[in-house]
């Protein structure tokens, strides 16, 4: 397909478009959990802590890096500014949907990946997430090779092993991802090539050795720079020990929905919700297979660039949709497994297009039913975002430079209040809970290095002892609970016992906020 200039017009575009549609969700909703840690860890670097000893997560370092920045630049603003970063993000990754798109399918076909992007994506995680900037490089990666496709030349290569680096660098398991389908489709189009020479296929992949060395450099580094800091073993102990524990705690795991759950077992709204949503995951996973049928049966495309894309995005799509099963299924895991299933659907649904002038029966049926769940698809995202931001078609305030609905989080908001009032300055406070934002919007410090209480990681009696000496040892005098507060199917008091018995003998409450509790030490 000639491509021409036309499309990367087209392409900043939907970069504008996308960009204008963000800044209506930018300053919207509040979160007091994800979005804290990250932006706490990188205030707490900017002054000079050292991220897995001092400050402990489970994520590589790239989005705490951003933290780090918008801190310095930007504070007290750096929620807003973190966000409009992660707006770029996703902007840019509507952006190069529709350049891969473009290779596969023509308008209006090859706007449909941004569009969805937009009516899924972005009004739910416009939050500060790792996952944001680690999508965007692995579509970036998606793109780079199929210019390698296209062109043959090896800076393309090259950029899309820097490309699956950097996803790495912001979400290790998306990076990881990434790398095995990019692996995974150059063992397959060697295999189309030179079958039945099997050995042939270890020549290919030894012939992308660049796109492999350029994907080691930025994992390389940055493990480098931990090794010289000494805190190499806290990351492997963060990244890998505690995060394989904590996709195992008896917490974590929503189950992946099964086939029953399909049918709303009542009319009620919210049965039909859960099932419609249970419907796309389904969906999602017959679009991968259908487009390996489609390949399967079409297998000389695979000499083309055409098959080659579509094979490419599937793959990777595949291995990004294990984000769904492990460690758990929500819609938040979901969003970020099907960017690339727009790219997939829209080139099925443009076959199936084109051939229904022809088709008969089952089918014609078929292609029907693929375009009435398109829009059904659509709709459900539009209704999702319309029941999420409802409340804002009433009074709204400002909060932590956030618009909000009035009284949507006050019990927060006058717990934080509180503290930024009686607390002293330099005086460091315990939020025994995941509401890290806490230390952000107070102002004040965490009395340890654990800055968000984790299932399946802070829940070990060792890290609860560590986490209990920090406080002791520290200048602490309040300490926040909220033993309401729940993670997937435990609330916090579940997995955090030792730790609320401590906080429970060394405070005594002094007030009370909704499901916060604030403390002062004895």
């Amino acid at each position: 397909m000639d491509l021409g200039s036309r499309p990367v017009v087209v392409a900043l575009l939907v970069l504008v478009a996308s960009l204008a549609f963000s800044a209506f969700f930018v300053d919207k909703m509040f979160d007091g959990t994800d979005e804290g840690q990250a932006l706490l860890s990188g205030k707490l670097i900017s002054q000079g802590e050292v991220l897995y000893t001092q400050v402990r997560n489970i994520y590589t370092p790239g989005v705490f890096l951003i933290g780090a920045l918008v801190h310095v630049l930007f504070a007290p603003n750096e929620i807003l500014f973190a966000r409009i970063i992660m707006a770029l993000f996703a902007a840019s990754a509507g952006a190069l949907l529709y350049l891969i798109a473009r290779r596969l399918v023509p308008h209006p076909y090859a706007l449909l990946p941004p569009v969805l992007l937009l009516i899924w994506g972005i009004p739910f995680q416009h939050y500060t997430t790792p996952t944001w900037p680690a999508v965007f490089f692995q579509v970036l990666a998606v793109y780079f090779i199929i210019r390698n496709e296209e062109s043959g030349k090896l800076r393309h290569l090259l950029l899309a092993g820097f490309a699956v680096g950097a996803s790495a660098f912001f979400k290790q398991n998306v990076g990881a991802y990434t790398l095995a389908g990019i692996t995974v489709y150059f063992a397959i189009t060697a295999l189309a090539k030179n079958w039945p020479k099997v050995k042939a296929v270890v020549g290919q992949l030894w012939d992308r050795k660049l796109f492999f060395a350029a994907a080691a450099v930025i994992p390389l580094l940055t493990v480098g720079y931990f090794t010289a800091t000494n805190s190499f073993t806290g990351m492997y102990d963060m990244m890998v020990v505690r995060s394989a524990t904590q996709g195992s705690h008896q917490c974590w795991g929503l189950p992946f929905p099964t086939v029953a759950s399909l049918i709303p077992p009542s009319l009620a709204i919210e049965s039909v919700y859960r099932s419609a949503i249970n419907s796309v995951y389904y969906a999602v996973l017959l679009v991968y297979f259908a487009a390996l049928y489609y390949l399967y049966r079409n297998r000389t495309l695979l000499s083309k660039v055409e098959g080659k894309t579509l094979l490419l995005a599937t793959l990777v799509a595949l291995f990004q949709f294990h984000m769904v099963v492990y460690p758990r299924t929500d819609r938040n895991h979901l969003i970020f497994s099907m960017l690339l299933a727009y790219i997939i659907a829209a080139y099925l649904l443009y076959k199936l297009a084109g051939g229904f002038a022809k088709a008969t029966g089952g089918k014609k049926a078929l292609a029907l039913a693929a375009f009435a769940y398109l829009a059904f698809f659509a709709l459900l995202g539009a209704s999702l975002v319309a029941f999420t931001y409802r409340d804002y078609l009433g009074p709204t305030e400002k909060f932590a430079g956030m618009t909000i609905p009035k009284g949507q989080i006050d019990d927060f908001k006058q717990a934080t209040e509180y503290i930024s009032a009686n607390a002293a300055p330099g005086e460091e406070i315990y939020v025994a809970s995941g509401a890290a934002s806490f230390y952000l919007v107070t102002g004040h410090d965490p009395a340890s290095s654990y800055i968000q209480l984790y299932p399946g990681i802070t829940s070990a009696p060792a890290v609860q002892a560590e986490i209990i000496n920090d406080i002791r040892t520290s200048n602490a005098q309040f300490a926040i609970t909220s033993p309401m507060s729940k993670v997937d199917r435990c609330y916090v008091t579940e997995f955090e016992g030792d730790l609320y018995n401590y906080i429970g003998k060394d405070f005594a409450p002094v007030t009370q906020f909704g499901n916060y509790t604030i403390l002062k030490r004895k």
